[in-house]
């Protein structure tokens, strides 16, 4: 007997398997798209993070400043010449036109080694320079590699070689010593100037204090919040883990950061300053500034009484000390 034949199915039977098959072929459409992008960020993300201002600074640019500053040169140790200005406190100060830089060792001023943002160049840095000068302190500061007239490109470990470099000159060449040094960053430099004040404390020539200007806990954490829908913490290359280096800084930490940073949370910049320890090797203890309704680049217009005043306070605290042992030293040799 002959089996019955089936009818051909109709078109209820083949609607699910139509569609799984769209709906497949959507998803793997989605997911090439996805990947694209995740690549293109990967390829792209230096160019990102590192938004260089290129071309010549002249120091004429800097108008009101421009009597303040020195220009000056640092080779990295792959070669590449950095350049940078050095802010004199006093403008009619003869050194590095008359006298050599390496007089500045010889004075009692606190030197300041700035590392900047990620963006522009040094120019954009008056307003800091002006403060530092204002507080009666020198300031140093260079143009990562791959800004303004620099050659090379930059990444987190060039970048802190760099930072290394640019120590070495401030003590070797203008015989600056590590107490008369504070190292200054700004959020990316904060990565840069945690690691390189952390280096330096476990070598043990501490600098005089490190200031951090809102400032990330890991680079990983703020692209992370940036960009959620991005696997960050796989295909991210300078991840500048700041909260890992930051409990070896033996040195005064002074952190201030805006409650409406809207780039780099306030959050991080606290938890960063959390992991610093407690007090410093002299016992000058954390301080934490929290600039209410400062945003990330409006920080300093919004705080700049305060932010002064704090920095003014750990200068004074600094040396106060620094007299202190001095006078015990000398009472010590006299007995």
């Amino acid at each position: 007997m002959a089996a019955p034949v089936r009818p051909p199915p109709g078109p209820s039977s083949r609607s699910p398997l139509r569609f799984r098959q769209r709906l497949k072929r959507f998803v793997s459409a989605l997911l090439i798209v996805y990947l694209g992008i995740v690549g293109m960020l990967v390829w792209l993300q230096r160019s990102l993070m590192y938004q260089a201002r290129k071309g010549p600074v002249l120091v004429s640019e800097a108008e009101d400043r421009a009597p303040h500053i020195r220009e000056c040169h640092v080779t990295a140790a792959d070669g590449v010449k950095l350049h940078g200005w050095l802010s004199l406190c006093d403008a009619e100060s003869e050194i590095g036109r008359s006298q050599s830089l390496s007089q500045l060792g010889q004075g009692d001023r606190y030197l300041v080694v700035m590392f900047a943002g990620n963006a522009g160049n040094r120019l954009s840095r008056i307003s800091q320079l002006d403060l530092y000068n204002g507080l009666g302190c020198d300031a140093l500061l260079f143009d990562y590699r791959g800004y303004a007239e620099n050659a090379g490109s930059p990444s987190e470990a060039d970048l802190l070689r760099d930072a290394r470099s640019i120590w070495d000159f401030a003590t070797n060449t203008l015989k600056v010593p590590p107490e008369r040094i504070v190292i200054s960053g700004e959020s990316l430099g904060g990565g840069v100037a945690t690691a390189l004040a952390s280096q330096v404390c476990r070598e043990g020539h501490a600098p005089a204090a490190l200031v951090l200007r809102a400032t990330f806990s890991s680079m990983v954490e703020t692209a992370s919040a940036m960009y959620w829908w991005l696997p960050v913490r796989w295909v991210l290359l300078d991840t500048y883990q700041s909260i890992e280096r930051m409990p070896h800084v033996t040195c005064p930490v002074l952190t201030y950061h805006g409650t409406a940073d809207e780039i780099i949370p306030f959050e991080q910049g606290l938890r960063l300053f959390e992991s610093a320890p407690p007090t410093a090797k002299n016992g000058i203890e954390k301080r934490f500034l929290k600039i209410p309704d400062a945003g990330h680049n409006d920080i300093y217009q919004v705080g700049r009484q305060e932010i002064a005043e704090a920095i003014g306070q750990l200068l004074a605290a600094v040396q106060s000390i620094s007299l202190q042992r001095a006078t015990d030293s000398d009472l010590r040799l006299a007995e």
